[in-house]
């Protein structure tokens, strides 16, 4: 597109902005996060920016929409560590670095 609209060039900046803090964060592979961070940001952003209408309240006050957005984090969070370190690998890395000095019980 040789001239981008500014809906599309305010989208590109949040975008890249997402992008550099994923890539502190996140580290080398970060591409992959980066669209489902960038979702949570703007519907987290957006969500309060209806709270401060007034009359409004915002949606994120609630405990059901910070739980619908923490459920499915953790999930995709715990399915990609899976996915990349296998089950005995993931499970390997709550035992921190010395895994003999790990605990069954505490």
């Amino acid at each position: 597109m040789e001239r981008a609209n500014p809906a599309q060039q305010i989208a590109e900046v949040i975008h890249e902005a997402i992008g550099g803090q994923a890539e502190q964060v996140i580290g080398h592979g970060y591409e992959r996060f980066q669209a489902f961070v960038t979702c949570i940001f703007l519907f987290v952003l957006l969500n309060n920016l209806l709270g401060v209408i007034p009359g409004i309240t915002a949606p994120t006050s609630l405990v059901v929409v910070p739980l619908g957005l923490a459920v499915p984090t953790f999930l995709y969070y715990n399915f990609h560590g899976l996915r990349a370190n296998g089950l005995i690998g993931y499970l390997k890395q709550f035992a921190g670095p010395i895994w003999w000095m790990a605990r069954c019980c505490s």
